[in-house]
């Protein structure tokens, strides 16, 4: 009979063990730099006229100037939109922005915008309390609201929306940016929560590049 023999491996030495650690550790910290600003699969990035943010790829974007719509978007105002209508589900980011040499009154600037729906063939039925957050270090106000749409299908569709409104210095204007984002979906498919939560998620990927320099 074949003798069973134990064969002993040497411990491993404990500044082997530390330098396999922090190899380990260099690499992995070195792809999350390398991959920080990749996007979740199936989104894109909008960025033009100093700021971004993330929307999902089969959304499709258009832009429009502001206050003039039949002009282009510029530095100084515009308004850009990323929407998708599929099997009954409605979704619609906005985000306008504008120029402001003074410093804006986030109330005015939110109570005319919502106003501003009516120019849209819009008729807002409710709105409700406005509350007080930030984006960016900046104080924004924002409002959820339900509204009217008469000509998106026959008979009309009901929305619901939440709107909020900030502003940024914009140096190279020597004046204020001012932002207004809005999310938009069906209110029999989505609360009020939900609406919030979503408009939440557009914010966060909002960047204002040019107060980020």
């Amino acid at each position: 009979m074949d003798e069973i023999t134990t064969a002993v491996s040497p411990r491993p030495n404990l500044k082997s063990i530390c330098l396999i650690v922090l190899v380990i550790g260099a690499v992995t910290g070195a792809n999350l730099w390398l991959h920080k600003d990749d996007l979740p699969l199936g989104y894109a990035r909008y960025s033009d006229f100093g700021f971004s943010f993330v929307y999902p790829e089969l959304f499709d974007t258009y832009s429009w100037g502001n206050p003039d719509p039949a002009s282009a978007p510029s530095d100084f105002g515009g308004g850009v939109q990323a929407k998708k209508f599929w099997e009954g589900v409605w979704q619609n980011v906005i985000i306008v922005w504008s120029t402001e040499v003074s410093t804006p009154d986030l109330e005015t600037e939110l109570d005319e915008f919502i106003a501003s729906l009516d120019g849209w063939g819009c008729k807002v039925e409710r709105k409700d309390q406005q509350f007080t957050s930030e984006k960016d270090g900046h104080e924004m106000l924002y409002q959820t609201y339900i509204f009217w749409e008469a000509s998106f299908r026959p008979g009309g569709a009901q929305f619901i929306a939440a709107s909020g409104v900030w502003y940024q210095p914009w140096p190279s204007l020597h004046a204020n940016r001012v932002y207004v984002l809005t999310y938009i979906a069906f209110p029999e498919l989505t609360t009020q929560q939900q609406v919030l939560e979503r408009f939440q998620h557009y914010l966060d990927s909002f960047i204002g590049h040019e107060v980020n320099k």
